[in-house]
């Protein structure tokens, strides 16, 4: 029986504008939100990556920021999209070295699960910083989803 909805499975081959219909009102403030989300995330990422250049070889944590921006959007435009991907999955092996230095550094676990249960919260600039940084890293799915090399082919059922 056909009730006139679509199925959570049924291939999405209308498109998110039509699927939106009766909302276009919403979209633009959703969007500009999912932006503003992403135009942060990315300055919080790129403050860390500056300050922990800064700490390894000092200098100019500023200059490593603008360093780090060009850098990016030069590979984000002159690289293979393909290539691209299968660098940064090897790169994510080195997230392991967390892992490895918690294994190595003595640790205090009972202060280690205090803290994580019952956090102490301050709204300094660098407490703030830090909060959008790891907070941030919730939506960097989004945004790369609007790729559409990455997106899976998606493939019309014909009914018989």
């Amino acid at each position: 029986m056909f009730t006139g909805q679509r199925s959570a499975a049924a291939p999405a081959d209308r498109g998110i504008e039509a699927d939106a219909r009766g909302a276009e009102r919403l979209v633009k403030p959703i969007v500009g939100l999912v932006l503003l989300a992403n135009i942060i995330n990315i300055g919080a990422d790129l403050g860390a990556m500056g300050a922990v250049l800064h700490l390894l070889v000092g200098g100019s944590a500023q200059l490593y920021v603008v360093v780090f921006a060009v850098t990016y959007a030069v590979l984000r435009m002159w690289t293979k999209y393909e290539r691209y991907v299968a660098v940064l999955k090897w790169t994510t092996v080195s997230l392991l070295a967390y892992v490895a230095c918690g294994l190595v550094v003595g640790v205090a676990w009972r202060e280690v699960v205090w803290h994580t249960l019952i956090p102490t919260v301050n709204f300094d600039s660098a407490s703030v910083l830090a909060m959008v940084a790891v907070l941030g890293r919730r939506s960097a799915p989004i945004s790369s989803s609007g790729n559409p090399r990455t997106m899976p082919r998606r493939r019309r059922r014909i009914r018989r």
